[in-house]
């Protein structure tokens, strides 16, 4: 009865600081959060984004309903996916007897990187969800469904395609299931995959598509990181107290049957190193990576505590044999948590989670859609490198006159043929050129937009930023002129 107050009373308190934290945000974490929210708020027009690798066509499917609404809605779903992870956390290690099981869901999401990302639209926690509800399912010998939602991982995230085959060793190493069983579960793990295959087939003409345009290697990702960069950054994402409590939480790996949860830990830490370490899948090393393995951080952590207030009482005893046994545990019990609290504040100290702040850029371009609508309303086609455009302007950025079809042809290796696409453009196209968006990320400069016929327009239409970067409208040759644009505020 205590845990079910305990536990209700910590969810609460998740929601209602998420909660919180959307109203008040300004900015964005990162711009793969808008570019997310916009695939998923216009999918149903463009159904090649649900056969996407970088749309994450599981993702696009969750979420499409929440981004029809504004962003903090879409926030929100995230938000709600994070509090189930964490109390999916806290029922298995209920059922493994770990004492005090409301104390994973707390140390789940404490992890300090788990909180921020759980008020973004971002995609770790889609998989986080998927993990620790297969490891439930297939603990508590429903382990068809736990094969169902394995073979939804590679749909998640890129990790899932390593995922799978390893679920594949678990369901044929299970001695305890006949071969009949095995055989069926094996062929329910191609379940995710077959489905990707339909959805290729119908909406971009061939099943292999998303084969085709699957990023295999991007070594322009690499960091020139070692293998032990990735996993040394884990007290940065989770806090030094978590980590030190699940560090303990490991000698009592066979006690707590926490085998699963701790070979899924490790093999995806060692999966991120090596994609860091050699640029594979266009990994950057992110702190926000960890973000699938955090219930497991947690139910580890909560063993760790647990182990650690048994040691310590032992050793309390010991010393001071008149001290009951109660009062020498809740003895301990006060001191660990005072030491712990302090740890994690100084932690959050040395590490704060700052809050998104805007980008000099959305007011600009806010400014620019607001000069440049008449051109929107007469048909013109509008394109900008930067995904805040479309997002403040409530624009479709896969609005430029193709057919889902037609639009295909433009994307080689899930990468957008950028300077094919303009230059398709007909006469009259306006490009919003972003120095940092459109020559630097996605490699078209200003003389690649000269050589495929568009002109700058008049300088009242520059902007440069604080930080270097320079906005600039350019036209297709051939079109009326476009008016000056209202003085910066």
């Amino acid at each position: 009865m205590r845990q079910r107050v305990f536990i209700t009373a910590a969810l609460l308190a998740f929601l209602a600081f998420g909660i919180s934290r959307i109203a008040v945000i300004n900015g964005f974490i990162e711009m793969d959060e808008v570019v997310h929210y916009l695939q998923a708020r216009y999918a149903p027009h463009h159904p090649f984004l649900y056969a996407s690798i970088w749309a994450r066509p599981l993702f696009v499917l969750l979420y499409t309903p929440a981004c029809q609404f504004p962003f903090d809605v879409a926030r929100g779903f995230t938000l709600l996916m994070a509090a189930f992870a964490g109390y999916l956390a806290y029922r298995e290690s209920d059922r493994k007897g770990i004492p005090w099981p409301a104390l994973a869901f707390a140390l789940t999401v404490a992890q300090p990187l788990y909180i921020k990302q759980s008020y973004t639209v971002m995609t770790e926690h889609t998989l986080a969800l998927l993990l620790i509800a297969s490891l439930h399912f297939w603990e508590t010998d429903r382990r068809d469904l736990s094969c169902f939602l394995m073979s939804l991982t590679p749909l998640s995230r890129p990790e899932g395609f390593f995922l799978g085959p390893l679920w594949f060793l678990l369901v044929i190493l299970d001695r305890n299931a006949a071969v009949r069983d095995r055989l069926r579960r094996s062929s329910i793990l191609l379940t995710g995959l077959l489905l990707w295959a339909l959805i290729s087939r119908l909406f971009c003409g061939t099943p292999l598509w998303f084969v085709q345009n699957f990023p295999w290697v991007h070594h322009g990702s690499a960091h020139n990181a070692t293998l032990w960069d990735f996993p040394a950054r884990l007290p940065q994402f989770a806090s030094l107290p978590v980590i030190a409590l699940a560090m303990i939480g490991l000698v009592t790996i066979r006690r707590y049957k926490l085998q699963m949860a701790s070979l899924l830990s490790f093999f995806l830490i060692a999966l991120h190193s090596l994609f860091w370490a050699r640029g594979y899948f266009g990994s950057t090393g992110y702190l926000r990576y960890f973000v699938p393995i955090s219930p497991f951080i947690g139910m580890t952590a909560a063993a760790g505590f647990s182990t650690l207030v048994e040691f310590c009482t032992g050793q309390f005893v010991r010393f001071m044999p008149r001290l009951k046994l109660q009062a020498a545990r809740l003895s301990v019990i006060a001191v660990l948590l005072i030491a712990l609290v302090s740890l994690y504040v100084a932690h959050l100290r040395a590490y704060p989670v700052r809050m998104p702040a805007p980008r000099p850029e959305a007011l600009i371009l806010l400014q620019l859609h607001e000069l440049l609508q008449p051109a929107i309303n007469q048909g013109r086609i509008v394109y900008c490198s930067d995904p805040q455009f479309y997002l403040l302007a409530d624009h479709d950025p896969w609005d430029v006159g193709l057919t889902n079809r037609a639009f295909l042809r433009f994307i080689r290796n899930d990468q957008l043929k950028l300077r094919d696409l303009l230059a398709s453009f007909p006469k009259g196209s306006l490009i919003i050129f972003d120095h940092f968006w459109m020559e630097t990320f996605m490699g078209v400069g200003q003389d690649d937009l000269s050589a495929i016929g568009y002109a700058p327009v008049v300088n009242d239409h520059v902007r440069t930023m604080p930080d270097g970067n320079v906005i600039r409208l350019f036209i297709k040759a051939g079109a009326a002129p476009v008016s000056k644009s209202p003085p910066v505020r």
